[in-house]
This record gives structure tokens, sequence and C-alpha cells, in this order.
């Protein structure tokens, strides 16, 4: 059974364990005026927020397809965010 679960776990392109995503697929989003979200693809109900320097201007395109690696960090204590802070460590467009 644990085997069937690291299988499954590692199966694929995508990887996040504590928080950490290792090349993963996801979408970037227009979320209002000023603010772009990422969306990994296998976790539709988690958006990232998208404020990064390596988050250029090629990749500002709503619905765009991305492979991202990075840490998902703590929102600020009694904060209220529309978005999970990330610190990207690779971004590119997606195959």
């Amino acid at each position: 059974m644990l085997t069937l679960l690291l299988a499954c776990a590692h199966s694929g392109t995508e990887s996040v364990v504590d928080g950490r995503y290792v090349d993963t697929p996801g979408t970037v989003a227009l979320f209002s005026d000023d603010l772009w979200t990422l969306t990994p693809d296998a976790d539709p109900s988690t958006r990232l927020c998208l404020d990064d320097p390596l988050f250029t201007e090629a990749l500002h395109v709503d619905g765009a397809k991305v492979l991202f690696s990075g840490k998902r960090l703590d929102p600020p204590e009694n904060a209220r965010m529309a978005c999970n802070p990330l610190k990207l460590t690779a971004l590119r467009p997606a195959p």
C-alpha cells in the first residue's frame, strides 16, 4: 500500500511537498487590474500570488500554461489575501 501511495505521489511531471512545488504545471490568471495569480493544474482550489521578478511581461497572458517551481509562503498574520504568497525559483512556458 505504501509503495502504491509513493508511486502516485511521484507520477507525472509535478511534485509538491511541504509547500514546495517542483516543475508543476499551472495556469496564469489575471485576478484583478493589477493582481496576477497562478493555479496549479492538479489543485484548482489553490491560488498563488505572482508578485515575483521571475514573472516577466512575456508571461502576462491570462490563461497561459506554465511550469513552475517555488515555495508557498505563509500569509502575514491576520491578513486576508486573495492568494497565497509564492517565492518562485523557476517559471517557464509549458511545452
